[in-house]
């Protein structure tokens, strides 16, 4: 039998820099009023945009050669998920006050 839940420290502090870029997004990006967007289009096209992390993500993990991705740097890995977090947490902020003010 196989277990699906990862207990090694690398998942965990990756799971800790999503949570806290997520935190970070939700409650220090609010304090920027530029960044908090109220119309529906700009706030789709947010989510959309999203999808830049994909490739970003893969580049961090594929390679052409075995064993050497073409982003070969934890540090790398981890500003990318810490931007994924904050992302995640200002645009769900964003969707969440503009269905609260409808």
């Amino acid at each position: 039998m196989v277990s699906t839940v990862y207990s090694e420290p690398e998942n965990r502090r990756e799971r800790a820099d999503l949570i806290v870029g997520d935190y970070i997004g939700r409650t220090y990006i609010p304090s920027i009023p530029s960044l908090l967007f109220k119309s529906h289009p700009k706030i789709l096209f947010l989510s959309i945009s999203r999808v830049i992390f994909v490739p970003l993500f893969l580049a961090c993990n594929l390679s052409t050669t075995p064993g050497s991705p073409y982003l070969n740097s934890d540090i790398i890995y981890l500003v990318i998920l810490t931007l994924f977090g904050i992302t995640n947490g200002s645009v769900m902020l964003c969707i969440f006050q503009d269905e609260a003010d409808e």
